[in-house]
C-alpha cells in the first residue's frame, strides 16, 4: 500500500511549468512538434512567469511544421503583449523568417530592421545572408548575388552555419535559372 500511496502522492504534486518547457524543447530537437504543443499548453495552465517563453515555443513548432500562417498569427499576438522593458529581438527575427516564407519580402525586409542595438556577429551574418536570400527569390540576381557573396566572405567558423548553407543553395539555384536563360 506504501508503494501505491507514494505514487499518488508524486501524480498529484505540482509540476514545474520550467520542466515542462524544458522538456518540450527536447521533444522539438526531435521533431515531435505535436508533443511540444501538448507540454507547452500545460506549462501554461499554470500561473507564473513562464508564458511569454512558452507562447514563442508554441509559435516554432507551428513554424518548423509547416504551419506559417499559424506560427505568424502567434508572434503577432505575442509581439502584441512583448513586455517594452526586454527585447523582442528573436521574436522578430523569427517573424520576418516567417513573413518570408510567405513570400512577403518586404514586410520580413522591414521586420528585419526593426531589431535594435548592435548585433551579434552571428546574427548579422544571418541578417546579411537572408537580405541576400530574399533579394534573389524576388528576381533581385545581381543584388542577391552580391549580397550573398558579400556575406559568405565575412562569414566565419559554424556561426550560422544553417544560413549560410540556405544562402548558397539558393545562388546556386539562381544562377542555375540565370544559365538557362543564355
Amino acid at each position: 500500500m506504501t508503494l501505491f500511496v507514494s505514487i499518488l502522492a508524486a501524480l498529484a504534486a505540482p509540476v514545474d511549468p520550467r520542466e515542462l518547457i524544458e522538456e518540450a524543447r527536447h521533444r522539438a530537437l526531435r521533431g515531435d512538434y505535436e508533443g511540444t504543443r501538448i507540454l507547452l499548453v500545460e506549462a501554461l495552465d499554470i500561473a507564473g512567469d513562464h508564458a511569454l517563453e512558452a507562447r514563442y515555443l508554441q509559435a516554432l513548432a507551428w513554424e518548423y511544421e509547416g504551419e506559417t500562417a499559424r506560427a505568424l498569427t502567434l508572434y503577432d499576438d505575442l509581439l502584441a503583449d512583448w513586455p517594452p522593458d526586454r527585447s523582442a529581438d528573436d521574436v522578430i527575427f523569427r517573424r520576418a523568417e516567417t513573413l518570408a516564407k510567405l513570400q512577403r519580402y518586404a514586410e520580413a525586409d522591414k521586420q528585419l530592421r526593426q531589431l535594435t542595438g548592435d548585433r551579434p556577429r552571428g546574427d548579422q551574418q544571418k541578417i546579411d545572408l537572408l537580405h541576400g536570400i530574399w533579394h534573389l527569390e524576388r528576381g533581385h540576381r545581381n543584388r542577391g548575388v552580391n549580397r550573398i557573396a558579400t556575406a559568405l566572405d565575412h562569414s566565419d567558423g559554424d556561426i550560422a552555419a544553417w544560413h549560410r548553407s540556405q544562402a548558397r543553395l539558393t545562388l546556386l539555384q539562381a544562377l542555375v535559372e540565370g544559365a538557362r536563360a543564355i
